[in-house]
């Protein structure tokens, strides 16, 4: 009897630690073996451009990420990203896909960055699509401060 009391709290306690773990901000090194999916976005993420995004932490429960940036056009180094997930139910009849929004500070350069974008896992087409703004402070023209693209992120 002391034995079946000790298997049935083992598997309450296996049962119930996915639930506590996702309560709990997830790191990028006790998520090595996980696949970075739109759920779960820790990890390492490319644009079509090979600019790196490394997505360091997660809290499920906020939304906030936060990670480094490397881009492939200019500034060398890493610098700091921060940003949400955000999720809501599927309704009927309808597309649903998770939000995304992240900035990076480019230090020294004085520019900023924004992304926002929709993420979808699917067979057939997967990533992080996004638009970009980046405001930077120097400039030629009063006009060119404000430049605007598109990135798709994926997971290599």
């Amino acid at each position: 009897m002391q034995r079946a009391t000790l298997v049935i709290a083992a598997l309450a306690i296996a049962a119930a630690a996915p639930t506590l773990h996702a309560k709990q901000p997830v790191k990028a090194e006790a998520e090595a073996a996980a696949q970075v999916r739109c759920g779960n976005p820790v990890g390492t993420w490319r644009n079509q451009m090979g600019s790196e995004m490394r997505i360091t932490a997660y809290d499920p429960r906020s939304g906030a990420i936060q990670g480094q940036y490397r881009t492939s056009s200019g500034a060398p180094g890493f610098y700091p990203l921060v940003g949400w997930v955000n999720s809501a139910p599927a309704q009927p009849g309808g597309s649903n896909l998770t939000t995304y929004a992240f900035t990076v500070r480019w230090n020294q350069i004085g520019s900023i960055t924004a992304w926002t974008g929709t993420c979808v896992d699917g067979p057939t087409s997967s990533g992080l699509r996004t638009l970009w703004q980046l405001a930077r402070p120097n400039s030629q023209f009063d006009w060119d401060h404000i430049l605007a693209g598109a990135d798709t992120f994926v997971s290599p």
